[in-house]
């Protein structure tokens, strides 16, 4: 925060207590954390490039909040060095993750960064889907036709339709095969009681 701020005098302070106080072994997330504070005080594609072997590590290691914040850091400091495309995969992935876990004020962050890079965002991108939702994407995914759906959960043919829109128009999609995948690929949340 301090070298985002500008002080990267005091930032490389801080870096420099936390590497002497980390010992010999470091655990992954001190490892993250002074490859983010070396990258961000640098502010160089360079000094950036290791932060995505470190966030591979950190989404094997299930620590995929760490992992977008990575990415999210290397995204903006090569936006600012004007590598506006590789910018715009490291900030996709960034937001992929944080979508995933739900940190939905990560996402506005890293919306925020792909617009300043020229991409136009959609509002409401990550708003999660509802119970009822969930339930009908499934049941879709699994190849059910509107009447079957709503014959399975027990709704109207209207209402599943209702319900399938609000899906495709939350996740972006246009057709059942793009639902499917999204459902079977694990982007969605599994069967729902």
């Amino acid at each position: 925060a301090l070298a985002a701020g500008g002080d990267k005098s005091r930032a490389q302070s801080v870096r420099d207590v936390m590497a002497a106080n980390g010992g010999e072994s470091r655990s992954l997330d001190e490892i993250a954390s002074l490859a983010l504070a070396d990258a961000t005080i640098a502010g160089t594609p360079t000094a950036a490039a290791p932060l995505v072997g470190i966030a591979d590590e950190l989404v094997r290691a299930g620590r995929r909040l760490w992992a977008g914040r990575l990415l999210l850091a290397r995204g903006t400091i090569l936006r600012r060095a004007g590598e506006r495309a590789e910018a715009r995969r490291s900030l996709r992935s960034a937001a992929q993750i944080f979508d995933q876990i739900g940190a939905l004020a990560w996402v506005e962050r890293v919306n925020d960064e792909l617009r300043a890079s020229g991409v136009k965002v959609r509002s409401g991108w990550s708003e999660p889907l509802t119970g009822a939702e969930l339930r009908v994407a499934n049941a879709v995914a699994d190849g059910l036709t509107n009447r079957e759906v709503a014959s399975l959960l027990f709704l109207s043919p209207k209402t599943v339709e209702f319900h399938l829109g609000r899906v495709y128009q939350k996740l972006g999609l246009r057709s059942r095969t793009q639902l499917a995948k999204q459902v079977h690929s694990g982007a969605i949340g599994g069967e729902t009681g």
